[in-house]
């Protein structure tokens, strides 16, 4: 299983600011979201964790209620999950991505999550689905077969167009629709939830973590 944090897509980035007018709302909705996750251990850096990478990203349609096809997404910048606040200078704006030549384009102060390709699959499957959060949790992911997690294949590595394209295939093959949480076989600790605000995506993973927690608890209690 690869590190977290290796970017395997061809980036097209412009440096450049982002305006607090148009990005600081949904930032600061992310940052509160993600200082959650964090006191959680879903976002963070830890020197024992994943050779020492950052973990985590969380992202924000920009074209939120529209019809537009192609989504474009407020996203956490790479190797920021370490951080314990984020100003707008650890954001970028994904603008486009495109699986098949496993392309990137994107600007701002930060450059994109090595996640993007799969943040933008996740907002491909329903127009309806405006956040996307990518945690690391050892203990729910431990337990993603008992609790019915849609997962991916073991052999998808994370970032990649392959993820791009089992996303969609978890999506049409399973009860991902429903569940609106996916654990990555191939990643470590990996998951994804979704929804359509951010406060769906956080809760469906805080509800899974405690059945996951309660598992552990009630196991340990009968040894």
């Amino acid at each position: 299983m690869s590190g977290e944090g290796v970017i395997k897509f061809h980036p097209e980035h412009r440096d450049t600011s982002l305006a607090a007018a148009t990005f600081a709302p949904l930032a600061a909705e992310i940052v509160s979201w993600r200082a959650i996750l964090r006191r959680l251990g879903m976002v963070g850096r830890e020197a024992g964790r994943y050779d020492g990478f950052a973990f985590g990203n969380l992202s924000a349609r920009l074209n939120q209620g529209e019809t537009a096809a192609t989504p474009s997404f407020l996203i956490t910048g790479s190797q920021t999950g370490g951080k314990e606040g984020l100003t707008l200078d650890d954001f970028c704006v994904v603008e486009a991505c495109d699986p098949e030549s496993n392309r990137v384009v994107s600007h701002g102060p930060a450059r994109p999550s090595a996640e993007s390709l799969t943040h933008d699959a996740v907002y491909r499957l329903d127009r309806k689905v405006e956040w996307v959060f990518h945690v690391h949790s050892p203990e729910l992911w431990g337990r993603r077969l008992e609790l019915g997690l849609p997962s991916t294949a073991s052999d998808i590595a994370y970032g990649t167009a392959e993820m791009a394209r089992e996303v969609g295939r978890l999506y049409r093959r399973s009860n991902l629709a429903e569940l609106r949480i996916f654990a990555m076989a191939g990643h470590q600790d990996g998951l994804v939830a979704f929804g359509a605000s951010a406060r769906d995506a956080g809760e469906t993973l805080i509800r899974f973590l405690a059945r996951s927690l309660t598992t552990i608890v009630l196991e340990e209690e009968t040894l």
